[in-house]
């Protein structure tokens, strides 16, 4: 009996979260100018909103020759101070707005997250737009973040993980 009664509930959640994203499932296509595509999907019982966006063809393997790790090192710096925000008055103004901005690669492209309260979308995308037309890069950030990523680099020539991965 009290397995039934589990079950019943678990299948009653299931139908009820089905239920539920399947509402927001409506995706529209955008299409901008230059060739950008994007794609919408609205649920205004959320105030919340989420953007992830594809740079295409800017990962690590079109890395330049001789400059391997620069998508690595742009995805590692992209939110360390823009414009006249040191990389902590950027990160503290993120925060106290409950933004969250981060940047992320793998081989082929670069992805931008950002999710915000609908009420903070005007100053988050400010916040973006600054990030990438006037990062700071200053050589006190760079140098923390490269010991950090060498850092990351030897801590993972010693996990089996990372090696098992690798070699697959």
């Amino acid at each position: 009996m009290k397995k039934y009664i589990i079950t019943s509930i678990s299948l009653i959640l299931c139908l009820l979260v089905t239920s539920i994203a399947s509402a927001a499932t409506d995706v529209k296509e955008v299409k901008g100018s230059k060739g950008l595509k994007a794609w919408l999907i609205e649920d205004p019982s959320l105030p919340i909103v989420a953007i992830k966006i594809a740079f295409v063809r800017s990962g690590s393997v079109y890395d330049p020759v001789g400059k391997e790790g620069m998508a690595n090192m742009v995805v590692n710096m992209i939110d360390e101070g823009a414009g006249d925000l040191t990389r902590i008055d950027f990160k503290n103004t993120l925060e106290e707005k409950a933004i969250s901005f981060y940047v992320t690669s793998d081989e082929d492209n670069i992805y931008l997250h950002l999710k915000t309260l609908t009420e903070h979308l005007d100053e988050a995308l400010k916040l973006v737009n600054l990030a990438i037309t006037k990062p700071r890069f200053s050589q006190e950030d760079i140098d923390r973040v490269r010991n950090q990523i060498i850092l990351s680099i030897e801590k993972n020539k010693e996990s089996p993980e990372f090696i098992a991965n690798k070699r697959w």
